[in-house]
Parts: structure tokens; sequence; C-alpha cells
């Protein structure tokens, strides 16, 4: 499904705020929540209500088209339909990879990261802590677990790990921050 545990926003919408970053790429944007509370935080808190009035880029990758609606296309300055794993994605002061990677075998995982580590600067990682079964959902065959994470993974990378609600929270500080 298109969404993620309520109980893990808190953390990861003040991780954003505490990074008050200018560009921020959602990966996985899905039914689009992260895309909205980050325009809050960092336009609509400031006064800046208006598209026009906006100074944050939030971009966003889907990789399954359908979830888009008008709404996304408002809120995110630009959405790429397409697979992160074939996507370029550079130069980004906050990367959101929320319940994204367990929708990835762990090889290419690691390599998703490696690559995002190199290029932008905080990468934040939301994933479930346990292996759960997950079905296509609304005809998208990448809604399916193919990994589980654990802690211990994220340590080739300069990263601080949490878990709250079952769920694994990895802020991973890439090499332009």
């Amino acid at each position: 499904m298109p969404v993620s545990k309520i109980e893990i926003i808190p953390e990861v919408i003040g991780m954003v705020r505490n990074a008050m970053p200018k560009k921020v790429i959602d990966i996985g944007v899905g039914f689009g929540k992260y895309g909205v509370l980050c325009r809050e935080v960092l336009d609509i808190k400031f006064g800046r209500y208006h598209r026009s009035e906006w100074k944050t880029r939030i971009d966003g990758i889907e990789v399954f088209g359908e979830y888009i609606t008008p709404y996304h296309k408002y809120i995110y300055n630009k959405i790429i339909i397409g697979n992160v794993m074939e996507t370029h994605v550079k130069g980004y002061d906050v990367v959101l990879l929320c319940d994204v990677i367990e929708h990835l075998e762990h090889g290419k995982g690691v390599e998703l990261l490696d690559r995002l580590v190199r290029g932008n600067g905080f990468i934040i990682v939301t994933t479930p802590s346990v292996f759960r079964t997950s079905e296509p959902y609304k005809g998208n065959e990448h809604e399916r677990h193919l990994s589980v994470w654990k802690a211990g993974d994220f340590g080739r990378w300069d990263s601080m790990v949490k878990e709250k609600s079952a769920t694994l929270i990895a802020y991973i500080h890439g090499m332009n921050h």
C-alpha cells in the first residue's frame, strides 16, 4: 500500500525540519503525505502559503504512475514516474526513502543507498524491522516486500538508527552535508 505507519511521522518530519533543506526528494511518493508535510514545515510555516511564494524545492519519484493525483502535482515541484534504480538522484539536501527499501532485494537496496550517499546531503530511511508479506496493491507489483533490514545493515554508512513501532528509522549522512 502507498502508506506508512503514522507513529513515525513526528520523527521523520522532525529530522526534515531540523535539516531545513532547500531541496528535498521523496522517493516512493505513494499517497504523498511526506510531500504535504514537508511543504507545511518548510514553506507554509514561514508564511509562504501560495505556490508562487514557495522557496523549498520538493521533488518526487514514483514507480507506479497511477498513484499520482492532481494534488501531488500541486504539492511537488516535479514528479518523475520511474524506477529509482534507473533514475539519477543527486544534489538534494534531504532524500526521503520512507517505506521503500523493503521493496528491493537487499543487494539492490545497498546499491541504491551507496548511490544516494555519494550525491546528496542526508538520507532518511524508514522500513519495517520485521519481514511482512505484502501483495500487489491496485495492480502495483512493486508493493511486494523483498527484504528486511536490521539496524546493523546501515553500519556501512555514517548513520544513526532508531526503532519505533516496529519500524527502523535511519538517518544517514551523505557526502554532501
